[in-house]
């Protein structure tokens, strides 16, 4: 997504992290856009952020801006280790609950053997769409939601993946991968629309993100009201692979969701917090490492619910 602003004023992208994984990006030109909203800096400046704790588990700052060109996955041997070398795969405890094998690993995923190419979209109130393929190079959302929608079998290639705006959203078995060009903070998924609320169930999906010109695999921008319910969900790259400040939301649920080790930029979610608190995390189970080996998902220590 392009970096856009009102009034065309500067943006600071600001990320709180632990000492040892902070991370300044600098200012970026905005263009005026009156259908996206920028990171807006203050919300990283407390630090009592619930950002993930390099002491647990370390995540390499490792570099990842290069998508495979025929959009499959790449890293798919990337090691789960943690800052003294140990290898995390080996600590977790094996855990099989939550269905794996469910999840997309590739935009070649046999999930999306039905598929039918199709542009990009900008769907109304109640609108409901399967089995399609959408590839956009416009730096605009591959996929718009004016109100409830329902999404499903769906696989993304694009600088913008989803916009969300108000309603319910349900979006399941998903591939969802953007990859930013310069001046872009791509999301896999935006949530924008300062006041609505909403509810938003993921499930069965992979945000599949980078490292530059981007803000997270899902971000859920500043006065959003809505509810955020992940299940089944595989985070793949990005600066982090979620990341909802203070006021993105009125509570958070995490079930069976695993974030990529060594893909993440800065780590692998953050919930932004200012003087009020942070969003209520209500759900956090079988969070975990993952990588991806010969097409599988295998899975390492369990994260932590942050403090």
């Amino acid at each position: 997504m392009q970096t856009r602003c009102f009034g065309g004023h500067m943006c600071l992208f600001s990320f709180a992290m632990p000492a040892l994984l902070a991370l300044a990006v600098g200012g970026l030109a905005c263009q005026e856009n009156p259908t996206s909203r920028p990171f807006d800096s203050s919300l990283a400046s407390d630090s009592n952020s619930l950002a993930f704790d390099s002491s647990l588990a370390s995540d390499s700052l490792a570099s990842d801006s290069s998508p495979a060109s025929d959009h499959s996955s790449v890293d798919t041997t990337a090691d789960i280790v943690d800052g003294a070398g140990k290898d995390l795969a080996a600590q977790g405890d094996g855990s099989t609950s939550g269905n794996t094998s469910a999840i997309p690993i590739s935009w070649n995923d046999p999930a999306f053997a039905k598929v039918v190419n199709s542009a990009s979209l900008s769907l109304g109130n109640g609108a409901t769409k399967s089995n399609l393929s959408i590839t956009d190079n416009s730096g605009d959302a591959a996929i718009v939601c004016n109100g409830s929608c329902n999404l499903d079998h769906i696989r993304i290639s694009a600088r913008e993946g989803i916009r969300c705006t108000t309603g319910t959203l349900n979006i399941e078995s998903m591939w969802i991968e953007v990859k930013g060009q310069p001046s872009d903070h791509a999301d896999g998924l935006q949530c924008y629309s300062p006041g609505s609320k909403g509810t938003n169930t993921v499930k069965n999906t992979t945000f599949r993100s980078y490292t530059n010109d981007a803000t997270a695999g899902y971000w859920s921008a500043d006065n959003w009201k809505g509810s955020h319910h992940f299940e089944n969900v595989l985070f793949w790259g990005g600066p982090y692979g979620l990341r909802i400040p203070y006021d993105g939301g009125s509570e958070v649920y995490l079930k069976n969701v695993y974030f990529v080790q060594g893909s993440f930029g800065a780590g692998p979610f953050l919930f932004d917090a200012n003087s009020s608190g942070h969003i209520p995390i209500l759900q956090w189970d079988n969070v975990r490492w993952a990588t991806v080996v010969n097409g599988q998902l295998v899975l390492g220590a369990q994260i932590p619910k942050p403090k």
